[in-house]
């Protein structure tokens, strides 16, 4: 017996029902690791962020002007690209806080204005962009 006969979660139906229907997820065209702990000090990097991996063309992400990473590093048993925008914030809010960043952006509505601050090039920056 290792101990977990028995052990199991429950979900309520509501909670459900709203996290896999009526919540929907939204898709931006990119692919991005988060990046906390040893790998904000080990990055140099002002606070926990998402690193870009890659774009996809004419995207949400494109048009909004990210940039995915071009350099491979492996750092432990990871591989990242390296190179990209870091996102740091998504509407104001810390990319560290997730569960708030993804609540926000599955509220946003077409013609609604999204706004993120990367770190690009060692420099601070806003990109904006109108919900399509």
């Amino acid at each position: 017996s290792g101990g977990f006969e028995g052990l199991g979660f429950v979900v309520t139906a509501n909670v459900a029902r709203k996290l896999l229907i009526e919540r929907r997820a939204p898709w931006w065209g990119f692919d991005g690791v988060l990046l906390a702990g040893d790998l904000v000090k080990g990055l140099n990097l002002p606070e926990p962020g998402l690193l870009v991996q890659r774009v996809v063309e004419n995207s949400p992400a494109d048009k909004l002007g990210l940039r995915g990473g071009f350099i491979k590093a492996t750092i432990g048993e990871s591989t990242l690209l390296l190179g990209g925008d870091v996102i740091l914030k998504v509407q104001g809010m810390p990319c560290g806080e997730t569960h708030r960043v993804y609540d926000a952006l599955a509220e946003l509505k077409p013609g609604e204005r999204l706004t993120l601050t990367v770190l690009r090039d060692g420099q601070l920056r806003e990109l904006t962009a109108v919900v399509p």
